[in-house]
């Protein structure tokens, strides 16, 4: 350990810490940058697209928590790095009972560098009225 000590020192983890933030400052502005150009390169688009389309099967095949019974997903919209998609489906509480059906509106972000979707925000969840509850 005495070793470790002569090496580290206050002015190498400075160093660390400031090589660590450029990396993640370069690595932000580069996505924002693709973002920016996503829509002008077909190829990234397809790429764009696949991924999304993924994402959603993926969202309305969910098995447990609170998607239970996907009835139906759209993608509502997408523009650059951001997209909204609508999931439609009947929910299960903890005890196995059926609360009813929910539309859910949600927020995405894409990582070009990743290709991959997340949800970034959930914009609206709204329980359909007046459909049985078997």
């Amino acid at each position: 350990m005495s070793w470790l000590s002569g090496f580290v020192g206050v002015r190498e983890l400075l160093i660390g810490a400031a090589a660590v933030g450029l990396v993640v400052a370069v690595s932000w502005a580069d996505e924002r940058y693709e973002c920016e150009r996503i829509e002008q390169d077909p190829a990234k688009l397809a790429t764009r697209n696949a991924a999304l389309d993924e994402f959603a099967v993926e969202r309305c095949e969910a098995a447990g928590g609170e998607l239970d019974g996907c009835e139906h997903v759209e993608v509502v919209s997408r523009n650059g790095c951001l997209a909204k998609l609508r999931v439609q489906a009947r929910r299960v509480d903890d005890y196995g009972d059926e609360q009813g059906t929910f539309i859910t509106v949600e927020g995405l972000s894409y990582s070009p560098l990743l290709q991959r979707w997340r949800v970034r925000e959930v914009l609206d969840d709204t329980q359909i009225l007046g459909l049985p509850v078997p």
